[in-house]
């Protein structure tokens, strides 16, 4: 299947999600966990070189403690996507596993997990996956220092470990909500790409 296949099925998972938010009718209390739903482009950089892709991530809870989650990874070479139920533990942490598929492999199968501490626009996140080619495990978190920037840190397979900043474009100025994060990485693994241990990440997210 080819990458533009996963991005497009992944697209229309996270149209089907927004519609359904939008035309819901809104539940009686207990009230509902938040439905969190971005697109996110990210530029990484290793000894490999500068390598492109797009995120899409999505959740609606459909209880007070009982959602579904997916998420898709697209670049020019190959493609990921999965789906699976999310849990609320509390009102700011949850956790969720998925299986789904990816392209660049002749056993395609996909299984994954993330866990989330989500306080206003303070949070931490970890996502986790496997298959027949490895594993992959990122890790983020943020702290708001003020209305537009917030620091953190970015953990990820293959790029290493840092500090992480984040700006936010101003709410009153543009239509929907964009941010800019950057991430100076130190490559701690011992597969670094070509020996290098200085990489880096940044992206920019539209979150819906």
């Amino acid at each position: 299947m080819r990458p533009y296949v996963i991005s497009f099925i992944s697209t229309c998972l996270l149209l089907a999600c927004l519609v359904s938010t939008s035309y819901a009718v809104e539940p009686d209390p207990p009230e509902l966990p938040p439905s969190m739903y971005f697109g996110e482009i990210q530029s990484a950089a290793n000894g490999d070189g500068v390598a492109n892709r797009i995120q899409l991530f999505g959740s609606k809870f459909f209880t007070k403690h009982v959602g579904a989650w997916f998420w898709s990874s697209t670049n020019p070479a190959w493609s990921e996507a999965y789906i699976g139920p999310i849990i609320a533990i509390t009102d700011e942490l949850q956790i969720g596993v998925a299986a789904g598929f990816e392209t660049a492999s002749t056993k395609p199968l996909r299984v994954g997990g993330m866990a989330g501490y989500y306080s206003g626009d303070h949070y931490a996140e970890i996502l986790g996956e496997y298959s027949d080619g490895g594993y992959w495990i990122r890790a983020d978190g943020n702290y708001q220092l003020t209305d537009w920037f917030g620091i953190g840190g970015h953990a990820e397979t293959d790029l290493g470990v840092g500090p992480r900043l984040r700006l936010r474009l101003p709410p009153d100025t543009i239509p929907i909500p964009i941010e800019i994060w950057g991430a100076p990485l130190f490559d701690w693994s011992a597969n670094g790409a070509a020996g290098t241990y200085l990489n880096g990440i940044a992206g920019l997210r539209i979150n819906l």
